[in-house]
């Protein structure tokens, strides 16, 4: 069975690193998560390494603080991918975990993300994203997930003075294409799920084209963000787009 490892150097970090398992579990993957310290048990994290390798992990993750070389030892001893959570647990702030860890040397290397919970969320992101790589259905959750943020920003800027819909199309070709003006920022967006192959490839030429059009009309013109997802299954496209366009000229 295929699973992401967890592996704490001490217990206090679960206060933290829960975020990651339970982000693993929103998504259905299967995760191990164990105490095993680089410093005061290397017997056994050595060989939890092996055991973990044998069962069917697929990358680590791994939690410490101050000198932090948890992450660095496992490095050394498998050649799966190796995600370091840096730990805040002394005067430092965790700065000195964060060092710690990143500072692996060439061909040793360990991903290290953010110092506390951003971090140890964004290992869990990043252990599905490798797992990604091999699984569709896994694949299509981390697109959905990443549509629904962006749709939740959207929505958190409807309070902004000076918001409104520019477009609304309820057009058989394109239904549910929205403009949307929220202060200085101009959002499209719309969904071809359910459309055929043909229509979706149409659609994707009419992304570019509202893009160069939206270039063209507008002035000042600074692109905040541009999301886009395609997904295919059962021969349908689903394409939903986001474009973030900051400019006094919208």
């Amino acid at each position: 069975m295929k699973f992401v490892s967890i592996v704490m150097g001490s217990k206090s970090d679960y206060d933290v690193m829960k975020s990651c398992s339970e982000t693993l579990e929103s998504f259905g993957v299967s995760y191990e998560l164990i105490v095993s310290s680089a410093h005061r048990s290397p017997a056994r994290t050595v060989k939890y390494i092996k055991d973990a390798e044998a069962k069917g992990a697929q990358c680590f993750i791994a939690a410490a603080g101050m000198a932090a070389h948890l992450a660095g030892v496992l490095a050394s001893k498998t050649i799966k991918p190796i995600i370091g959570v840096p730990m805040s647990a002394s005067a430092l702030g965790g700065i000195d975990a964060l060092l710690s860890t990143v500072q692996m040397p060439a061909g040793m290397p360990v991903a290290t993300v953010a110092i506390g919970k951003a971090g140890a969320i964004n290992s869990a992101y990043l252990a599905m994203q490798i797992l990604a790589l091999d699984n569709k259905e896994l694949s299509i959750k981390l697109q959905e997930d990443r549509i629904s943020k962006a749709i939740n920003r959207r929505s958190s800027l409807s309070g902004i003075t000076n918001s409104y819909r520019l477009i609304h199309s309820e057009a058989d070709f394109l239904p549910g294409l929205i403009v949307d003006k929220y202060g200085d920022n101009l959002v499209v967006s719309f969904t071809t799920a359910g459309m055929d192959n043909f229509k979706g490839v149409i659609i994707e030429i009419l992304i570019e084209l509202l893009k160069g059009w939206i270039v063209f009309k507008t002035t000042a013109l600074s692109f905040g963000r541009t999301s886009f997802f395609k997904e295919q299954k059962n021969n349908r496209s689903a394409i939903w787009v986001e474009l973030v366009a900051s400019s006094s000229g919208v």
